[in-house]
């Protein structure tokens, strides 16, 4: 009966140690800055990317970053090719399919208009048809602009907008 006991005991250590060898995938996109991005080096960068190396190097465990773009990275996570998003709003509709854990990051959003003295508060803005939002194709903010009636003027990549 001892002998079964430290069989058992060895074989979880085992297990676990194998567990623990095996890298983390991590889905990250590389056109999100600052989030994450592929620097003039041509590396990947950002805070996410620096947030999940620190992380990294404090556990011991070892992350391997799956670039791929914003929905591939999302398809990535629901078939279980990679382990966690590196960062990712909550959305209602996400919630539906992707676990969320304790966030890591706060983030807000900011909202800049053009000088107007007929726009002094969101309702202002939301008031007239004619105004328009410029923003990041993939930014969850777009989510937001719609609730009120808001276009939007989307944008591929943050320095066209």
């Amino acid at each position: 009966m001892n002998n079964l006991v430290k069989c058992i005991l060895l074989f979880f250590i085992l297990f676990s140690l194998t567990l623990n060898a095996r890298n983390l995938k991590i889905a990250i996109t590389s056109d999100m800055a600052p989030y994450s991005f592929v620097n003039s080096n041509n590396e990947l960068s950002g805070f996410l990317v620096d947030y999940w190396l620190l992380w990294s190097k404090k556990t011991g465990h070892k992350v391997d970053f799956v670039i791929s773009s914003w929905n591939e990275s999302l398809v990535n996570i629901e078939n279980n090719k990679c382990d966690i998003h590196s960062g990712l709003f909550k959305s209602p509709n996400r919630k539906e399919r992707i676990k969320y854990l304790n966030k890591i990051y706060n983030s807000n959003s900011n909202l800049y208009i053009i000088n107007d003295e007929n726009i002094n508060n969101i309702d202002a803005l939301y008031s007239d048809s004619q105004n328009k939002a410029g923003t990041y194709l993939r930014s969850s903010i777009n989510n937001h602009f719609w609730y009120g009636g808001l276009s939007t003027l989307n944008y591929q990549a943050s320095d066209e907008i």
